[in-house]
This record gives C-alpha cells, structure tokens and sequence, in this order.
C-alpha cells in the first residue's frame, strides 16, 4: 500500500502539468555556396515540430535558419612592378662610390598561385667622386703609470697622441680625450676585528635549586678581514639563575612493628603504620598517596565467625572523562571472614555512583570528515557522537537510515539511477561538514541541523539528476522510502519543491 501511494505521489506532480512546449528538429542539410571563390554563404532550416507546441505550450525559441561562410579561398592574382624608389645612399662619401634604387612586385603582389613579376627590380649608378678628406687618428696607449695608492683603492693614467695618421686635406682633429684612468691597488686593507653587545641570557640549566646561565656576543663589529686581528676578549658571561629551593615530594617510611591483635580467637586484624617523613613534604613539594596503614589477619585459631564487611574501597575510575560516566568502589566480606559455619555478609560488595557531569567538549575527527568526503554512511554515527540528537533526531533517524537503504536496495535501480545514488551520496554528506566543525556540545541546535539537511536535499537531488531518472526508478525509490517518513513536514516541503524543479525547470 506504501509503495502505491509513493508512486501515486510522484505521477500525480507530472499528470497535473501537461503542457506540451516545442521543440526544434535537427537542421536539414547545407544548400549550395553562392561563390566558387572569394568568400560565398550557404544555409540550413529546421522546423518547431519535435514536438509542436500544443496546450498553451510555447513557440521554439531560436532561429530555424542558420547560415555559414564557403568556399573562402582567394581567387589567383598575377604581380605587378612598383615605379622605382629613390636612390639609395653612396656606398662612399668621397673617391667615388655607388648608389642603387629598388621597385617591388607588389603593385599588385602575386598571390593565391598569381604569376611571379618577370622584369629586374634594381638598377645602379656612380656617384661621390671628389677626392676624401683625412680625419685625424690616435696611436695605441702608452703604458699605465703608478698608482696613487698602495691598498684600498686608487688611481693611475695612461695617454695617446693623434698620429696615426694625422688629421690632413681639412680633416678633422681626433674627438676623444688623450688620456685614460683606472682603479688600482684594490685589494682590502686589514680590518681588525670588534666585539658586539652581548645578546640576551640563555635558558637556565636548573628550574630550581640554583643553575647557571650565559649570554654570548660576537667578533662581527667588524669582523676581522684582510689579514686584520681577531678579538682578544672572551665572547661569554656567565651567572647563576632559579636559586630558589626545589620542591621535595614526601616518601614514606618503612611500616613500623604490627599492633596487638582485635581479637584473642576466631581470627582478628592487627595493623602497623609508616609516616610520610622519608623525606617530609617541603617547598610545595607533594604530600604521599599511598596509605599509611596496612592491615593483616590475626589469630586464626577456629571459631564460628560470621562474615563482616571491610569499608567500602576507594572510588574507581570514571567510565567517561566527560559526558556523564559511573565509578564504583567495593569492599569484601572479610572484616571478618565467615569461617566454621559463620554467615556469608548479605548485603551487595559494591556501590555506584555517576560522575564526570560535565557536557564533552565538541571535537572534530579528521577520520570522521574523510568518511564525509567519500559519502560513508558511517558519518553520520560519527556526527551524532558530537551533536547526541537521539535515534528520532535527523542525524540516525533520517541520514543514516536512508544512506543505507539506498545501499541495500541499490541493485532496483536502473545504471543511470545508480549514478544518481552515487552522486547523492557523497553530496549530502559533504553537505554536513561544516555544522559537523562547528564544534557544538550534544543536542545544541539539533532542529536547525535537521532543517538544513532537508533544504540540502533539495538541492543535492537535482544537482545530481533527479528530474532525469526518477520516471525510470519510480518503484526502486518506493522500496527506499518508509510511507510515515514522507508524511513529516519537512519531507513535504521536500517532494513538492524538487516535483516544481522537475516539472517546470
């Protein structure tokens, strides 16, 4: 019955809206160019009958005609000569020389298999032919005198004269200087080395009890260099540091002689005892943890004895550090021993109580995330650890129910349907993580969570495809889907805003 009205649901939202919009066929085939070369059109229609628009369903919304470029290679076109340019500069200046001057075959250039021009595209001439002036020039530098300085740095020069050949026939004198200068003796001379400030203390070798600490400085203001001196002092200091006295944790004596014994027959206790003076507790130092006494049977000798119970043990560790855990502590039924017939004790050996209250910290575990990012089901335990929504909160009661239903029912579903599950998924678990790192204690804000997940639904659902398999898994997802779960608001809201996307787009 559950799954007839799912189905019923679902077809209800399609049967509703049965406008009908229209839709363009494929495009006919191309028509012929309007040119052979040079750049023509040709053309192809489509009608809106795929299908027609009926019911008030709208016309197709694009062109039925689409038109392209063809047959755009060039016509052939034969080169031309240009006029001739003017001429060119004389190869010389003077003495006689040559000029020449260029045409191209670009009036116009051969082109798209065009004929090459046939005729020279150069002619030349004489030109220049005065006699030359001689300008004068400067014979090689003489060798470099001494330098100006013995170490860090100087000067020396070397000079030329403007004979080579002389400046003739109004030619011009030579133009540079006659002399020329370089650095000389450029080798560092010695620095001697200089100490720095001396840097901050060092960490004390003891906490307590009186250490020793040092600072340093360094031979770097300068440092030595080129031969210079090192430093003559010492780069350390020392001084002493945490001369306060340690703390000295108590310890114990060895137990002293046993006591007399409680009773005279039938078995009794004696007891010794040990202080806490070897050493005493001193400077903050902790007082001793184990007890300082202890307690053994004593004459043994028979008589009917009904079973006592000692005191009640020390309490044991808490089950839980956070949260809400139990510790129990128990006693034996040997204060005394029920021996020679005597009564076993009657009452429980051992009590309880809770402890560790306090709310748990929220944390966030990376593995609990990388499950999340890979769409495990699991995650959904993992979150409800933090948040303890409860089995009716969405976290148990609506993700992991239905992250595992659908993997139990996976093989209903169609190789698209399948897709859509394993899109979905990860979608919704992902979707989590960021209120999973919120770090908020248990039960905090649990109606919000299941409120977010739901609007998550929506949008994972049509991102991954709903709209396009779920006409084709309609019974797979009537098996998923529980009929009472489908009937909460939130669910509601669910169906009819994905049925909308699904319907009208």
């Amino acid at each position: 019955m559950e799954h007839f009205v799912i189905s019923y649901v679902l077809t209800l939202f399609v049967s509703i809206y049965c406008i009908v919009y229209g839709g363009w066929t494929d495009f006919g085939p191309w028509g012929v160019c309007s040119k052979t070369c040079g750049g023509g059109q040709q053309s192809r229609t489509r009608t809106c009958t795929n299908p027609s628009p009926a019911y008030g369903g709208e016309e197709c919304q694009g062109s039925s005609q689409e038109i392209i470029s063809c047959q755009e290679q060039h016509c052939p076109v034969d080169g031309g000569l240009t006029d001739f340019g003017p001429w060119g500069v004389c190869s010389k200046t003077c003495g006689g020389g040559l000029q020449s001057r260029t045409r191209t075959c670009t009036n116009p250039s051969p082109a798209y298999g065009g004929n090459e021009c046939q005729e020279s595209n150069q002619e030349t001439h004489s030109c220049q032919e005065q006699h030359c002036l001689v300008d004068g020039g400067w014979t090689d530098f003489g060798p470099w005198g001494v330098c100006s300085k013995t170490c860090g740095g100087g000067l020396q020069s070397r000079t030329r004269t403007c004979t080579n050949p002389s400046p003739a026939y109004g030619g011009n004198e030579c133009q540079e200087s006659n002399q020329e200068t370089q650095s000389c003796q450029e080798q560092h001379c010695p620095v001697d080395g200089g100490l720095t400030d001396f840097g901050p203390w060092g960490v004390c070798s003891k906490t307590c009890g009186g250490g020793l600490q040092s600072r340093t400085r360094t031979c770097t203001n300068p440092s030595p260099a080129y031969g210079g001196n090192e430093c003559q002092e010492s780069n350390q200091e020392t001084q002493s540091c945490q001369e306060q006295h340690c703390p000295v944790d108590g310890g114990l004596t060895d137990f002293g002689p046993w006591g007399v014994c409680s009773k005279t027959c039938g078995g009794g206790l004696q007891s010794r005892t040990r202080t806490c003076t070897n050493p005493s507790p001193a400077y903050g130092g902790n007082e001793c943890q184990e007890s300082n006494q202890e307690t053994q049977s004593c004459q043994e000798q028979h008589c009917p004895v009904d079973g006592g119970w000692t005191d009640f043990g020390l309490w044991g560790v808490c089950s839980k550090t956070c949260g809400g855990g139990l510790q129990s502590r128990t006693r034996t039924c040997t204060n005394p021993s029920p021996a020679y017939g005597g009564n076993e004790c009657q009452e429980s050996n051992q009590e309880t109580q809770s402890c560790q209250e306090q709310h748990c910290p929220a944390s966030v575990d990376p593995q609990c995330v990388a499950k999340a990012n890979r769409g495990d089901c699991q995650f959904y335990r993992c979150f409800e650890q933090q948040r303890q929504c409860g089995k009716s909160g969405y976290l148990i009661g609506y993700g992991y129910k239905y992250c595992n239903r659908f993997k139990s029912f996976y093989s209903s579903f169609t190789t698209a349907g399948k897709k859509w599950i394993d899109c979905v998924r990860p979608c919704l678990t992902k979707a989590l993580i960021g209120k999973y790192q919120e770090s908020l204690g248990p039960g905090q804000k649990c109606n919000q969570l299941k409120t977010y997940a739901f609007d998550t639904h929506v949008k994972c659902y049509l991102d991954c495809g709903f709209c396009d398999v779920y006409t084709s898994n309609i019974s797979a997802l009537g098996r998923v889907f529980s009929f009472s779960d489908l009937l909460s608001t939130d669910a509601w809201k669910q169906i009819i805003k994905v049925g909308k996307e699904c319907i009208f787009g």
